[in-house]
C-alpha cells in the first residue's frame, strides 16, 4: 500500500468515526437547531423581539446574535447559549461602532429542550444525569427484551431462503407461530426489528398465493398503525407489505393509503401510488 492510498485510508477511517459519533450524539441530544427553536418561543425572547422590532433574526436599527457557549456532555446535559443585542453607535465605510444593550446565557436541557433562563445548579445536573441514568437502564432493558423475538424472527427467515412456494398446511402451521411474533415486531423498539417482521411476513404473503392467513383483518390494521411510524424504512416496507396482503376494493384501505400521499419521504409516496392503483382506485390519485 503506497503512502497516497495509506492516507485515503486513514482519513476515510476518521471521517467514519466522526460520523458514527455524529449519528450517536444526534440519538443522545436534540439538535442545536432544536435549541435554538426552543429559545426563540421563550417569554423572554418573545419580548425583546417585540421590544427591538426583531423579525426571522433581524433587528430593526440593531444587531443580534445567537451562539452556542457550550456543548452538551453526558455529565453536562445542556445547551448554553448566547442571546445578544446592540445598537448601532457609528457605521461607517471601515469603522463599526455598537453598543451592547442586552446580553445573557441560557441554559436549553438537551433532551427535552426546556428553557433555563439563569445558571445550573448543581442539584439540577445530577437530576438530569440521574434521569439519563434511568433512560439508559430503561432502554437497555427493553432491547434484551427483544433478543428472543429477532432469534426467533431470524430463524422463520432462514427457514424461507430460496422457498417459492408454501403448501396450504404447512402456511397454515407458520402462520400460528409467525403471528404472534409479527405482532410483537410491530410494537418493537428497534425500527430493525419492525422491518423484520414486516419483510418475513410480505415473504410468506409472496410465496403463499393461496393462504388467506396472511390477508387477516388484525395483520393489516397493525400494518396501517405502521404509517405512522417515524422511520421512513418501517413506512415503506409496511405498504409494500400491504400490496400481497391487501384486499383488492378495500376502500378503507385505500383510504388509509391515500394518507400516506402526503408523506414527506418520496419513497413512501410513490409505494402509496403503486399500492393504490394495485389494490382499487375510485378515485384518480394526485
Amino acid at each position: 500500500m503506497n503512502r497516497s492510498i495509506r492516507g485515503l485510508f486513514v482519513s476515510f477511517i476518521f471521517f467514519y468515526i466522526v460520523f458514527i459519533i455524529s449519528v450517536c450524539s444526534a440519538e443522545e441530544f436534540i439538535s442545536p437547531e432544536k435549541a435554538f427553536e426552543s429559545l426563540s418561543g421563550f417569554p423572554e425572547i418573545k419580548f425583546l423581539a417585540v421590544k427591538y422590532l426583531c423579525d426571522n433574526f433581524e433587528c430593526a436599527g440593531h444587531g443580534f446574535g445567537t451562539s452556542v457557549e457550550r456543548w452538551p456532555e453526558k455529565d453536562y446535559p445542556f445547551y448554553v447559549l448566547r442571546y445578544d443585542i446592540t445598537e448601532d453607535v457609528e457605521k461607517e465605510p471601515g469603522l463599526y461602532l455598537a453598543k451592547e444593550i442586552y446580553a445573557k446565557l441560557f441554559y436549553i436541557d438537551a433532551y427535552t429542550a426546556k428553557v433555563y433562563p439563569g445558571d445550573i445548579t448543581q442539584e439540577t445536573i445530577l437530576e438530569k444525569k440521574a434521569a439519563a441514568k434511568a433512560r439508559d437502564i430503561e432502554k437497555s432493558i427493553l432491547v434484551d427484551k427483544e433478543i428472543d423475538l429477532k432469534v426467533a424472527l431470524e430463524r422463520i427467515s432462514k427457514g424461507l431462503e430460496g422457498r417459492v412456494s408454501l403448501p396450504d398446511e404447512e402456511c397454515k402451521n407458520l402462520a400460528r407461530e409467525f403471528s404472534p411474533l409479527f405482532f410483537g415486531s410491530v410494537n418493537a423498539l428497534t425500527p430493525e426489528t419492525r422491518l423484520k417482521g414486516i419483510m418475513i411476513l410480505k415473504r410468506l404473503g409472496d410465496i403463499s398465493k393461496s393462504c388467506a392467513e396472511f390477508k387477516d383483518k388484525q395483520i393489516i390494521q397493525a400494518l396501517i398503525k405502521l404509517f405512522k411510524d417515524n422511520d421512513y424504512r418501517v413506512r415503506y416496507s409496511a405498504v409494500n407489505a400491504l400490496l400481497v396482503t391487501g384486499e383488492k376494493g378495500d376502500s378503507l384501505l385505500i383510504e388509509e393509503l391515500r394518507v400516506l400521499l402526503k408523506d414527506p419521504n418520496k419513497l413512501v409516496k410513490k409505494a402509496a401510488v403503486k399500492a393504490i392503483a394495485k389494490l382499487g382506485n375510485s378515485k384518480p390519485v394526485k
